[in-house]
């Protein structure tokens, strides 16, 4: 997103929520109304046209509608609540492939949680006032954009944009001193691979970590690219035994991945079978003949 198009972004959100505001006001009106005596005609009257006159203030307030705007806004709603309901079943990406499985239980889970959005789920950095009870489905033109047809529709492009940027295999690649950076040309994620110490009859060990990690990179994860780095830097410098170094979250689907493949020369920390052996660093290639 460019700066001007952030730029207004954020000045459509505020606008929102001003017209959150005035919404908020205007129930509080209407809750007052309702607890007045039928007889005490003066202060019904008067909250009466305070209710009219937070209306009208709202309907100026109102905008001519940015659909790509709201469209942004909408699709951060959607992904911020299959976010928080995919964290909490799997440590894979909100979007990866997976979810098209149950799909139908996902839309009304987050259609669910939509429901009961408040304003601040949009952008709680450009708020003006305290609309925390004004709900995201009650502001101008996004209740059409937040139906479950809508939900389905944003999960099943958004896989699928993951997809295409998963299969991408371009990487690029510098080497040197016995080191090695791996970059996954699509996404910006990067590894790099050192070579450490040789220790006499357990082999030449080296460590891998995360060199750059764009800001979204947990889109990605599961998606297998994270395994493509692993061996095209280890192609790079064959005959290391790689370490455990890289975030647990970000590793541990290529580490369960790679280790069966070759345990001798990937360690995962997980593996219940190396632990009972003393520990992977501490065996020699020819330990791991047993190994299941």
């Amino acid at each position: 997103m460019t700066d001007e198009e952030e730029s207004k972004r954020r000045r459509y959100v505020s606008g929102l929520a001003a017209q959150a505001v005035r919404l908020r006001e205007a129930r509080e009106f209407r809750c007052e109304l309702d607890r007045l005596s039928w007889w005490d005609f003066g202060s019904r009257a008067e909250l009466r046209r305070q209710v009219r006159e937070k209306e009208a203030e709202q309907q100026r307030l109102a905008r001519p509608l940015d659909r790509e705007t709201q469209e942004d806004i909408a699709a951060r709603l959607i992904r911020g609540a299959v976010t928080v309901r995919r964290r909490e079943i799997s440590y894979r990406n909100a979007f990866h492939p997976e979810v098209l499985a149950a799909l139908d239980d996902l839309v009304a889970e987050v259609r669910e949680r939509l429901e009961r959005a408040s304003f601040t789920a949009i952008d709680p950095r450009h708020f003006y006032g305290d609309p925390r009870n004004v709900l995201a489905l009650e502001l101008p033109g996004l209740a059409e954009l937040l139906t479950p047809e809508a939900i389905r529709a944003h999960v099943i492009e958004r896989v699928e944009e993951l997809r295409v940027i998963a299969a991408d295999d371009g990487m690029l690649i510098r080497t040197g001193n016995g080191s090695c950076l791996v970059e996954h040309r699509a996404t910006g994620l990067s590894l790099s691979f050192t070579e450490q110490e040789e220790r006499p009859g357990l082999g030449h060990f080296g460590a891998i970590n995360a060199k750059s990690f764009p800001p979204q990179w947990e889109d990605f994860v599961g998606l297998g690219i994270g395994t493509k780095l692993y061996r095209r830097g280890a192609a790079e410098l064959p005959g290391v035994r790689w370490r455990e170094t890289a975030p647990k979250a970000a590793a541990v689907g290529a580490r369960g991945h790679l280790h069966p493949e070759d345990p001798y020369a990937w360690h995962w920390s997980d593996c219940q079978w190396c632990s009972d052996q003393g520990g992977w660093a501490q065996l020699p290639r020819s330990a791991f003949v047993d190994h299941p």
